[in-house]
């Protein structure tokens, strides 16, 4: 199991824009809390030099952080980010609060080794990512930190789909088994696709669902 992130929450009193500013100028940002103890979300803030490094991470969706909130210790997730449009710099963060023994809606990032070396690119197919996060269902102990595929050996015309990931009955994937995550077409498979209907290919990421092409 991954070492879990320590962070403070702190109340805080006022919940204006000016005074999420003055908390943002101290090293601080604002935050909410949700889950069960906190129905309608608890606000607060927390430090950024606590959370940045987590916010910069690719897996900042499956890292379990403890959120000390007054005198509780809270296992919790980042459930959203809001960052500046222009200087990226942190604004605000939803947090998760989550119960052991209970199940919760994680997305885990999926990621891909040898793409460079994969055999069915070598044969002269085009290797296709159709899902970048893969939405699970398990106990806050059991999260992934990601979906790592080898597609160095997956030849053209091939796929992996949900029920070749190797995580046993503890993970329990939203999608049907049978999602395809990620295969090697021929040229003529994708040429085949242009010249007909459009084909819808779902790229989830960041939390969200976007259609191929957008």
């Amino acid at each position: 199991m991954r070492e879990r992130v320590k962070v403070q929450f702190h109340d805080r009193e006022g919940l204006g824009k000016g005074a999420c500013r003055k908390l943002r100028s101290k090293g601080m940002i604002p935050a909410v809390v949700y889950g069960p103890s906190y129905e309608g979300g608890k606000a607060g803030y927390v430090s950024a030099k606590e959370v940045q490094p987590v916010c910069a991470s690719e897996s900042w969706e499956t890292t379990v952080i403890e959120l000390a909130i007054g005198g509780n210790q809270e296992m919790a997730l980042i459930k959203e980010i809001q960052r500046h449009p222009l200087s990226r710099d942190l604004v605000h963060l939803d947090f998760l609060q989550m119960v052991k023994d209970h199940k919760v809606r994680v997305q885990i990032p999926v990621h891909l080794h040898g793409k460079d070396v994969c055999a069915g690119v070598k044969q002269g197919g085009i290797l296709e990512q159709y899902h970048y996060e893969l939405v699970a269902e398990v106990f806050p102990e059991d999260i992934p930190e990601r979906v790592d595929i080898d597609v160095r050996s997956l030849e053209m015309g091939k796929e992996v789909r949900i029920s070749d990931l190797e995580f046993g009955p503890k993970v329990h994937w939203v999608l049907p088994q049978d999602t395809v995550v990620v295969a090697v077409s021929s040229p003529e498979e994708e040429s085949e696709a242009a010249e007909g209907e459009p084909r819808e290919v779902e790229v989830m990421a960041k939390g969200k669902a976007k259609k191929g092409g957008e």
